[in-house]
């Protein structure tokens, strides 16, 4: 999916109207381990490893012993590009990209007569990889003919950092939540965007150059928590359910742009600019939330 959040910044020197966060992958998110992955959302009614603490933290009270977990992950993304009135450049992209997804550590414990669990834990949740390089070739009755190619790259992860804390209030009832503190830790919380156009023929001026280069740097922080229950409804069929809570990321964009035209036939008209700028932008996170049933037949 590709979700488009626009800001409505007005850019002077780039040739982008708007400053936008593009966001190639889901932005569902979703629990980490392979096994999790695949049963899909029911994992929220079994959460029984060190992994619950991103699906359901009210599993975590299924852990009788201290746990570590360490899960890795990798992805291949292919992007077809199909221009409607330049098919020279149609083709393929692909970014290809592997990280550490999650970490984490829990420790279950006695205090009085209720059983609890506590957890640290660490996960990767969105990647923003993306990698477009193609060539347009522009004309107009003769009277123009322009060569541009276009190198669009970007390149980021968003993680959080999470303490979790779970106890069984009743014998087939636990709840648990966990704080997600969005702020730098593996990877840096953030993500870059580089625009490069370069074009070169000719127009009614004659012969030309054109060169242009827009750098957009996100810095993301902010806070939210993960809610979760676990109830035996029977001693076969399990019902769980999660709500992760919606918040308002602190975002700091710094950017900067440059450009310059040479003619050879005319050097008096060359001209070219640069601009720097800091802006502090507010993103808001919506709330995600999810159930699950898990019946065992033996």
């Amino acid at each position: 999916f590709l979700f488009l959040i626009y800001f409505g910044c007005p850019s002077t020197v780039s040739t982008q109207t708007l400053q936008r966060i593009e966001i190639p992958s889901s932005f569902n998110p979703v629990g980490s381990g392979a096994r999790a992955l695949g049963m899909g959302g029911a994992f929220i009614a079994v959460a029984d490893d060190a992994t619950a603490a991103s699906w359901n933290p009210g599993g975590l009270i299924q852990l009788d012993k201290p746990e570590v977990s360490i899960v890795g992950a990798g992805f291949i993304r292919d992007e077809d590009l199909d221009f409607g009135t330049n098919p020279e450049a149609n083709g393929s992209n692909s970014v290809s990209k592997t990280r550490i997804n999650y970490l984490s550590a829990s420790y279950p414990f006695t205090l009085g007569r209720f059983n609890m669990v506590i957890s640290a834990n660490y996960q990767n949740l969105f990647d923003f990889t993306r990698d477009w390089d193609y060539r347009l070739n522009r004309s107009s009755n003769g009277q123009m003919e322009i060569e541009e190619d276009v190198d669009y790259d970007q390149d980021g992860t968003l993680s959080a950092w999470g303490l979790a804390y779970c106890i069984k209030i009743l014998p087939q009832l636990s709840f648990g939540v966990t704080l997600n503190f969005w702020e730098d830790g593996i990877y840096k919380n953030k993500w870059k965007k580089t625009f490069k156009n370069n074009r070169k023929g000719s127009d009614g001026g004659g012969k030309f150059t054109f060169e242009s280069r827009s750098v957009e740097e996100f810095f993301f922080s902010g806070f939210n928590a993960n809610l979760g229950i676990l109830w035996n409804v029977t001693s076969k069929l399990n019902f769980g359910a999660v709500f992760k809570t919606p918040f308002t990321a602190d975002i700091k964009l710094q950017s900067s742009s440059s450009y310059s035209i040479k003619r050879p036939d005319n050097p008096d008209a060359d001209e070219s600019d640069s601009e720097r700028s800091t802006k502090h932008l507010d993103l808001d996170m919506p709330m995600s939330y999810g159930i699950g049933l898990a019946y065992r037949f033996s």
